[in-house]
């Protein structure tokens, strides 16, 4: 597979050509050759295919060791990238999720509870002022607990939209962690198998 080099290319981006493409042994190869040629052709000395074949050889392998090097250097930080993000996964998982559940959970009980209370207290106001012929003060308090009981409703509402929001938020947080999982595996497989080519130059001789 050729590629275009540039006369001032440096492993970096000979790194970034690997990485972008899938090549084969043969191919990874030709590219480590070619670009020495295109170094000797810019530095004005004997080009690659004018040398015998245990100086390619020498080559190849002192190329390969040092890509090699910089790619187990990027592996290690992408890994340690990976450890880092999945432990702030594990922490919202274990930590932050339940602690935050349990807080809601608390709130609608409480919340159930005070809707009771206020039911009873209803109630109550309501067999007194039966008695009392529709006292001034049962019908006073009725109303009071009637305009407590209505915002009471309207922070229920409010709990029930928050409980709502967090379970799609926790299903997001699933998502995105699902997500995360497979792009390591897929990562990973990557660098292993560059890494494969790689060794595969070093330990095959001409």
């Amino acid at each position: 597979m050729p590629v275009d080099w540039d006369y001032n290319m440096t492993i970096d981006k000979v790194l970034v050509a690997f990485e972008n493409n899938h090549f084969s042994e043969l191919d990874y190869r030709d590219l480590i050759l070619s670009y020495h040629i295109i170094l000797n052709e810019n530095n004005n000395i004997q080009s690659t295919p004018q040398t015998n074949n245990d100086q390619q050889q020498m080559l190849l392998n002192t190329l390969s060791e040092q890509i090699h090097a910089q790619i187990d250097t990027s592996n290690k930080q992408l890994d340690n990238i990976f450890e880092e993000t999945q432990s702030m996964f594990l922490q919202i998982e274990q930590q932050n999720i339940p602690q935050i559940n349990e807080s809601v959970n608390l709130a609608v009980i409480q919340s159930k509870k005070i809707q009771n209370l206020m039911q009873d207290q209803l109630c109550q106001t309501q067999r007194r002022s039966e008695i009392t012929d529709l006292s001034t003060n049962c019908l006073a308090k009725q109303c009071d607990i009637q305009e407590l009981e209505s915002e009471f409703m309207s922070l229920q509402q409010h709990i029930n939209q928050y409980v709502q929001k967090f379970e799609e938020l926790t299903d997001k947080f699933k998502q995105h962690k699902d997500k995360f999982e497979l792009e390591k595996k897929q990562t990973q497989s990557i660098q292993q198998q560059l890494m494969y080519n790689i060794q595969t130059i070093l330990y095959n001789q001409y």
